[in-house]
């Protein structure tokens, strides 16, 4: 259920997908037409909905700090969020707070990860259903967890497998320096560490998987999250599937 400011919000389940699209990309101007897709993947609906659950939304949150609106309509250009936000605990906050509404998927990703059975764990599901916002709150959640940190990996921008060790090294501060391959110089700063890497947008470096498997193999003090559209498909792999957010809204009402 969405809350703000520790109180449960009352909000239909598409107009929690219609925030939370938009916080996802918070500072961003998001087209009429790639919301409307994003809220209603399977339908057609008319563009009177879209204005109902926006005009809600503007009601619930209000003003920011400054009296601007959190959800700005810029004419003819689309739509946009803008405010601070943190993360704490399970929920994106911000002047509007608590209003993921996945405290129970957090919750069990978290349980997974500290659990001793668990190296490795992918967060699956369709484009736009939520696992990069998922995963940087279980990061929230889980950040005093690991002695030597939690570090989010940006993969969105590598399409060539062979990179994968060079964006985790470069994320984590390491150097790779001669001739020497990443993989190896990442191996060794591993050994003894225990830390959790969250390695987002994964689905087009599949055929690069291999990598992870050395990586864990290499040392044992660590964990991995992955997001993708896909499984990885390796043996010590366990998959969360992420579940519509109208699905898991409507769970908790």
């Amino acid at each position: 259920m969405p809350y703000r400011n520790g109180e449960p919000v009352s909000l239909p389940p598409k107009a929690v997908a219609t925030l939370q699209a938009l916080v996802e990309r918070n500072g961003q101007i998001v087209h009429k037409e790639e919301l409307m897709r994003i809220i209603w993947n399977d339908s057609v609906v008319e563009e009177s909905n879209l204005s109902l659950y926006l005009h809600l939304l503007r009601k619930t949150l209000g003003e920011r700090a400054d009296k601007k609106p959190f959800i700005e309509t810029l004419r003819r250009r689309g739509y946009r969020f803008s405010a601070p936000l943190k993360r704490s605990g399970g929920t994106i906050t911000g002047g509007a707070e608590d209003l993921i509404g996945r405290d129970e998927e957090i919750a069990e990703i978290a349980s997974l990860l500290v659990s001793k059975g668990v190296r490795l764990l992918t967060l699956t599901g369709v484009g736009g259903v939520g696992k990069t916002t998922l995963a940087q709150a279980v990061q929230a959640r889980l950040s005093h967890h690991f002695r030597d940190g939690v570090f989010f990996v940006e993969l969105a921008a590598v399409s060539q497998p062979e990179l994968i060790s060079s964006a985790i090294a470069a994320s984590l501060g390491v150097r790779i320096t001669g001739d020497r391959p990443a993989l190896g110089t990442l191996k060794e700063h591993l050994v003894g560490r225990q830390l959790l890497l969250i390695l987002d947008n994964f689905e087009q470096l599949i055929p690069g998987s291999a990598q992870i498997s050395e990586l864990l193999n290499a040392a044992s003090g660590f964990k991995i999250v992955v997001t993708s559209r896909a499984h990885l498909r390796l043996s010590v792999d366990h998959e969360f599937v992420v579940p519509p957010l109208a699905s898991a809204v409507d769970r908790n009402l």
